[in-house]
């Protein structure tokens, strides 16, 4: 498991490689994205990889990323 630390308010790029040449979309999720979208100060999420294949087929990775936000801008 990965984890990155960012202030609040700035910008992160959650990066991934992955070499199959069938992979149609790649996103990052968290199960909270609905709930809440600001990040609150000292607020801890994972995320997790989701990878969609040209054929529609999921898959969905465990290992996940955990980001903290902390401080102000």
């Amino acid at each position: 498991q990965k984890s990155i630390c960012a202030v609040k308010g700035s910008e992160v790029t959650l990066q991934c490689f992955y070499s199959n040449i069938n992979i149609k979309t790649v996103f990052w999720f968290s199960e909270k994205q609905k709930l809440k979208r600001l990040f609150n100060t000292h607020n801890i999420r994972q995320y997790q990889l989701m990878i969609i294949m040209n054929d529609g087929v999921k898959h969905l990775r465990s290992a996940a990323v955990s980001l903290t936000v902390t401080g102000e801008t």
